[in-house]
């Protein structure tokens, strides 16, 4: 893996040297973007990947498409780059193969200005064009809005009794409030209840005293035989106040932060389409782009407002469990959603960042899918010349067995031979003569590219 990384590294500075060396003379004084006056030079409508006996073929379409680039009123090359970027280059030069190598060079220039802020082009890699920046601000914007509404409903899905009944349920089996129960109560005299109707299995201390408390909150347990149990209603109230922290912050806080998703796309959806930028140039497409790229302050919004959502769903459900047992299982439920979605997140970064680093390397390697044909062609091309030199010095025995293969099929068309007759001597004298190929040899499926 180190050696691959080291290779294509060295590949990468290899080719950006060459790329520096072409341009040369032609950037601006900030040595990024390409200068308002450079012309376009003929060396970057000759093709560079062309057989040699053609090279001639080659010169003379520089120069014709120069003139017609000339005729459509281009002479600049950050002219060629605007149509490049936009897709339009092809339609003006009536050339593919051209149009790809200039659209592979402005690909290069970009790559090799991204590499210089590495940082800054991971987090911003989101949205490179105005497409995918309406896509983000679409898909953001729905999410959130879905999520919202959840979490904005689950306020009122949560009544008083509720609360009232996860005290009952949950709260007063936790082993702490349980074991202030036991120091305090049972050198009393004070046994578990059986909490028949609620958990069976687990009886617990204090459950009259909570009882007392809930249908009378002004009760006063000072002087009679529960008021061991004070510090275990206090227990009680402090677990009821963490699972009202994570319910009012996930749930209200998670509804504020998404709210203010939904709001931020909209405003961007709308800065989109509100300017005067003309997205077909690609100046004023590039000044919009640029302005509005806000996907780091969208995703940290985003991710907050997800974080504080699964807090309050998972408060919600543990709020709604009958039994401490179940309210752990759907603790432990969320909370692996929860970590499951920070893998997803990590895990779609990770591949943005590898993909991102993978194009940036054959971009810099200057190949494409032009190069695979070629390499196709020429190995067809090695394994007929192979196949007719081996037929041409066949033996003599092969050349009667070909001269006889006519009356052979004729037999076989009237009948005379059956499928269970063994091979005729045609057939073995052909096996025999017959030349192996090489696996290296066979054609390869050619895979299309357009």
């Amino acid at each position: 893996m180190s050696g691959s990384t080291e290779a294509d590294t060295k590949k990468v500075d290899g080719a950006e040297r060459e790329l520096n060396k072409m341009l040369e003379g032609l950037l601006s004084e900030d040595g990024v973007s390409l200068a308002r006056s450079a012309l376009i030079p003929e060396e970057w409508l000759r093709l560079k990947r062309c057989p040699k006996e053609l090279e001639a073929k080659a010169n003379d379409l520089a120069k014709v498409l120069l003139e017609q680039l000339h005729g459509h009123g281009i002479y600049y090359l950050a002219q060629l780059q605007a149509l490049s970027m936009h897709g339009q280059l092809a339609d003006v030069l009536d050339c593919v193969g051209v149009s790809m190598q200039i659209t592979e060079t402005f690909d290069r220039l970009a790559a090799r200005n991204r590499r210089k802020h590495k940082v800054i082009s991971f987090l911003m890699s989101l949205s490179g064009n105005l497409a995918s920046m309406e896509a983000m601000c679409t898909n953001y914007g729905l999410a959130a809005a879905l999520v919202l509404t959840m979490t904005f409903a689950n306020f009122g899905s949560i009544t008083h009794e509720d609360w009232m009944e996860y005290r009952r349920n949950v709260a007063l089996h936790t082993p702490k409030c349980q074991a202030l129960g036991e120091a305090n109560c049972a050198p009393k005299g004070i046994q578990k209840s059986d909490n028949i109707m609620l958990d069976y299995s687990r009886p617990v201390f204090c459950l009259t005293a909570l009882n007392t408390l809930i249908d009378d909150p002004a009760a006063n347990l000072t002087g009679t035989d529960e008021e061991c149990c004070t510090e275990v209603v206090k227990c009680i109230a402090d677990k009821g106040f963490e699972v009202e922290l994570f319910f009012g912050f996930g749930n209200g806080g998670g509804t504020a932060i998404l709210l203010l998703v939904v709001l931020f796309t909209s405003w961007l959806f709308i800065s989109l389409n509100a300017t005067k930028a003309n997205i077909n140039r690609y100046a004023e497409a590039s000044v919009l782009r640029d302005r509005l790229r806000q996907e780091l302050v969208l995703q940290l919004l985003f991710s907050i407002g997800m974080i504080f959502a699964f807090a309050g769903m998972g408060s919600v459900m543990v709020l709604k469990s009958e039994t401490y047992g179940i309210s752990w299982m759907l603790y432990i439920i969320f909370i692996a959603a929860l970590i499951c979605s920070v893998g997803f997140a990590l895990k779609t970064l990770w591949e943005i960042f590898h993909i991102n680093r993978e194009i940036d390397v054959m971009r810099s390697d200057a190949k494409d899918s032009f190069d695979e044909v070629v390499a196709t062609a020429d190995k067809k091309n090695v394994y007929t010349m192979n196949y007719f030199r081996h037929t041409k010095n066949a033996s003599p025995g092969l050349m009667q067995a070909k001269e006889a293969l006519p009356s052979a099929d004729a037999s076989r068309a009237s009948g005379k031979a059956t499928e269970a007759k063994a091979p005729s001597q045609v057939t073995i004298e052909l096996e025999r003569e017959r030349p192996a190929i090489e696996p290296s040899m066979q054609p390869a499926k050619v895979k299309r590219w357009y």
